[in-house]
């Protein structure tokens, strides 16, 4: 038999196994525990076409005797283990996965406080949890939120949500907003973010990575003043200032999890995690851009100064760029295309979020517009293409297919998001990541 190894192809093989695992855990939690599956444990990123079809044509029959061979499918409950990528199990108990039959589950007890703790306690146990504890999603609760918005409650939000491909109906929806703190008006919010996240690049790879990446979202127009989202100091942080933000972000990871099926060691395979994964929602400071000139993001994408919309992108990590230092404009912008070269290797989009004193330097360097610094930016911005190809594993034939000739690899101005956002100290943050999708929160009202 001719293995991969003489092919040339690199061995993956310890991640492999761990995805196989994970992907037997995904399938029983979903009801199909005898799914059957072809496994490939090497990647095909760094073989030539005629490396590629050559394992291709030996996987081929084994597909096919997997397709063609009767298995029975379970459509029971299955009670077993959280197990971890490395499959042990994990020290937070067993879940109950599987089909869900009754539409209310009671919790009783000689006082509120022992019903309370029962709920704490087998939400957690269940994996329906995002570590915190959770506000009781009674059905008076669920029902003052849903009056919050025109829609029925099951009315389909995202017919496949990521990455389950779970039926987000606006009551499920209202049920985890419920559990994340949300009042009643910040549910069109949250039902815009859920439409957003299945509407985004790069979404499923951001929820089912190894790596810590999130939802990353951003609110325009009106709803920010209305609803008390923050925008300046302490905007992305813990903290009172911030209470409606971190409520509409806590509400998405729950969908996520508990409709989307990311749960940790199922969908979920980040290695490590991430905080930012709890709760990540800012909004943009339009008050700054009218004054700077600059358009708010919203208004770039082609919405109204009347519209309020939520805008989510494909987060990595974050990069703290220090402009304090700095006496100019450029000066500033610069240095951040210097410590961007190593996001252009890695991935093919940055958000940019800009404080107010380093957005001011900026202005008076000549930079009046966003446009104009993504300009600067697209063409300062450049990684060495060998190290880019080592990184991604790619043939020369390969790279110049898909970027063309040349020495560097850059980006493109288009996947570069600028925002007003924060205090005014000279800080500014960028993020590495994937695409964005911006959807109205108005049609949710």
């Amino acid at each position: 038999m001719v293995t991969l190894e003489k092919l040339g192809f690199p061995t993956v093989s310890g991640v492999a196994k761990g995805f196989v695992k994970n992907f037997q855990i995904t399938a029983g939690a979903v009801g199909f525990p005898e799914l059957p599956y072809v496994e490939e444990a090497f990647c095909y990123s760094g073989g030539s076409v005629e490396l590629v079809q050559k394992d291709i044509d030996r996987l081929i029959p084994k597909i096919i005797e997997k397709l063609t061979t009767p298995l029975t499918v379970g459509t029971n409950k299955i009670s077993q283990p959280i197990q971890t990528q490395a499959g042990h199990n994990a020290p937070w108990g067993t879940v109950e996965l599987g089909p869900v039959t009754q539409s209310t589950i009671k919790f009783t007890g000689g006082t509120y406080d022992e019903a309370y703790t029962q709920f704490q306690n087998r939400f957690m146990d269940w994996g329906w949890s995002d570590g915190l504890p959770l506000i009781p999603p009674t059905i008076e609760r669920v029902e003052a939120m849903l009056k919050a918005t025109k829609h029925k409650r099951d009315e389909v939000v995202v017919d496949k949500l990521p990455p389950g491909e779970g039926i987000a109906t606006v009551q499920k929806i209202a049920v985890n907003a419920v559990m994340a703190g949300c009042e009643p008006e910040y549910l069109p919010v949250v039902l815009a973010a859920t439409e957003a996240m299945s509407k985004a690049p790069g979404i499923l790879v951001t929820l089912q990575s190894t790596s810590p990446h999130y939802p990353f979202f951003w609110v325009n127009g009106p709803v920010i003043k209305e609803l008390g989202l923050n925008y300046l100091q302490g905007t992305l942080g813990p903290g009172s200032q911030s209470k409606v933000n971190i409520a509409i972000g806590r509400a998405t990871r729950l969908i996520v999890m508990n409709i989307g099926g990311a749960y940790v060691g199922t969908q979920d395979m980040d290695t490590m995690g991430w905080p930012s994964k709890f709760s990540a929602v800012t909004a943009e400071n339009e008050d700054d851009c009218a004054a700077l000139g600059w358009t708010p993001y919203h208004i770039h994408k082609g919405f109204s100064a009347k519209d309020s919309t939520i805008s989510v992108y494909s987060g990595g990590d974050q990069a703290d760029l220090v402009g304090m230092s700095s006496r100019s404009g450029l000066g500033i912008l610069t240095a951040a295309a210097a410590d961007m070269a190593c996001i252009a290797c890695l991935h093919e989009g940055i958000l940019f979020m800009v404080s107010g004193d380093d957005a001011r330097m900026m202005a008076r360097a000549g930079f009046k517009t966003k446009d104009s610094i993504r300009e600067f930016l697209a063409k300062n911005i450049a990684a060495d293409k060998k190290a880019y190809m080592a990184f991604s594993g790619m043939t020369e034939e390969a790279y110049r297919k898909r970027f063309g000739d040349g020495d560097v690899h850059r980006i493109k101005p288009e996947v570069i998001h600028i925002l007003r956002v924060g205090a005014d100290a000279g800080k500014d943050i960028f993020l590495r990541g994937g695409g964005a999708a911006t959807v109205s929160i108005d049609r949710w009202r």
